[in-house]
């Protein structure tokens, strides 16, 4: 039953360390410092180890990009590793006129990893788009993301094009992305869905009671009727009012 997602989660790791091992990747650990940047006005120095921004846990790069950019200017706390001590800064991004995003003036080490390092790599990815997958499913119940930012097949079709004219490791990168999200959705317990199914295994198992066939089989019914008028409210959505790129 859980094959499905599990087999998404596998194929994500194996494309995040695919490129990460050929193209080296990105690091929460600060290379550079701009001059008279909003960091150095603080006191951030090259070697800094994020770990730490608005008392989210920061493993990877993508992660303290994301807290900035959807921050729009608002100050920010970071916390960071120097010499194995913990010191916490607070300090305000700057917007960036040319690049039309806020930033702090730093920049990212980095490296170029072994086959090992490849995987934890992947695996590191791999959970860093969980924790995000999440965060803003959180935020669009909350009602802070605008249902603009969801898009359906159409959408999807248009991310991966334009990642395939960037090139083959972008497009894994997509790929891997969009892996992770299908095996996320894919266990939420809901009818016709794998995590449906194993909602009912754990509760077989649980109470030692079976279920009856036919009311599962009715149930499953409706819940892939859901699924799919849901597929089709995204793709008018998608045709009416598409995500800008």
């Amino acid at each position: 039953v859980a094959a499905g997602p599990i087999m998404n989660f596998i194929i994500a790791i194996l494309f995040f360390s695919l490129v990460g091992g050929i193209q080296g990747h990105s690091t929460n650990v600060v290379d550079k410092v701009i001059e008279n940047s909003p960091a150095m006005e603080v006191g951030i120095k090259a070697g800094d180890k994020i770990t730490e921004v608005n008392g989210k846990m920061v493993t990877t790069w993508e992660e303290f990009l994301t807290e900035i950019f959807t921050g729009e200017g608002k100050p920010v706390n970071m916390e960071i590793e120097r010499a194995g001590q913990k010191i916490k800064f607070d300090l305000v991004p700057s917007y960036n006129e040319g690049e039309e995003r806020f930033q702090v003036g730093i920049y990212s080490k980095v490296v170029k990893p072994n086959f090992i390092e490849s995987i934890k790599y992947g695996l590191n990815q791999t959970g860093s788009t969980i924790r995000q997958t999440f965060g803003f499913f959180g935020q669009l119940f909350k009602g802070n993301v605008s249902a603009d930012d969801v898009g359906g097949p159409i959408s999807i079709m248009k991310i991966s094009g334009r990642a395939a004219q960037q090139g083959i490791l972008t497009l894994l990168n997509i790929m891997a992305l969009f892996s992770v999200q299908l095996a996320i959705f894919n266990v939420i317990p809901f009818p016709a869905l794998d995590g449906g199914w194993i909602f009912l295994l754990l509760f077989q198992i649980i109470t030692g009671k079976e279920v009856n066939k036919e009311k599962v089989a009715t149930i499953n019914y409706y819940g892939f009727l859901a699924l799919m008028s849901l597929m089709v409210l995204l793709l008018l959505k998608d045709i009416i009012n598409p995500i800008q790129f």
